[in-house]
């Protein structure tokens, strides 16, 4: 189809890159702790996107976005739902998950 593409996860930072028919897009997050517990879903502030898990004690945050691809980063922010074999969709994409680890 032309499209190759990789998400990466490590501790507080997830980075992916996709490219399509020649066209790439990048995008990088960081995890931000807070003090008060997440209320889940996504906020857009200040053309900065956050994304709040109902468990976690801090809010992802997209640091920077280039290209119109669509990367499925924010799925990698419920690990348990990453299985290796699942498909999961971004855009118009749907991406395999084909390795994960943990420690």
């Amino acid at each position: 189809k032309g499209i190759r593409g990789l998400v990466v996860r490590v501790g507080g930072w997830c980075q992916g890159i996709v490219k399509v028919k020649g066209e790439v897009s990048v995008e990088r997050w960081k995890y931000a702790e807070k003090k008060e517990k997440g209320s889940g879903g996504v906020r857009v502030e200040n053309d900065v996107e956050e994304v709040a898990g109902e468990t976690d004690l801090g809010d992802w945050q997209r640091v920077i976005r280039l290209g119109p691809g669509a990367l499925p980063c924010s799925l990698t922010f419920t690990p348990a739902k990453m299985k290796e074999g699942n498909v999961v969709k971004a855009g118009d994409t749907k991406w395999t998950v084909i390795e994960k680890h943990e420690w």
